[in-house]
């Protein structure tokens, strides 16, 4: 069973994989860290290619705990490299302390 921290990771280094030749290796890159950023744990990662090429990686954040319920927040991060590098988180919905998801 894989931990939320390798679920992420494992999504983004598929999605470089795939974007990638055949000739490149797979690496695995920490997006999102649980327990980091003001969130306990971040869930159901996404991820998605622009047509420009930029990546956008989007998850819930969980504020208190892993619960299905509270002051969850809806993330994302942006790579501009293929995901070598990833900006500061974004919040792009919050509503106080309901859950968003």
């Amino acid at each position: 069973m894989w931990t939320r921290r390798q679920a992420v990771s494992g999504l983004v280094g598929a999605a470089c994989a795939w974007g990638a030749g055949a000739a490149e290796p797979v690496r695995t890159v920490e997006v999102f860290r649980s327990g980091e950023g003001g969130y306990h744990t971040y869930r159901i990662p996404a991820l998605l290619e622009t047509k420009t090429g930029t990546l956008l990686a989007v998850c819930e954040g969980r504020r208190g705990s892993r619960s299905d319920t509270g002051d969850i927040d809806l993330l994302m991060k942006r790579s501009r490299d293929g995901g070598k590098t990833w900006g500061a988180v974004q919040v792009i919905a919050d509503m106080g302390p309901n859950t968003i998801g």
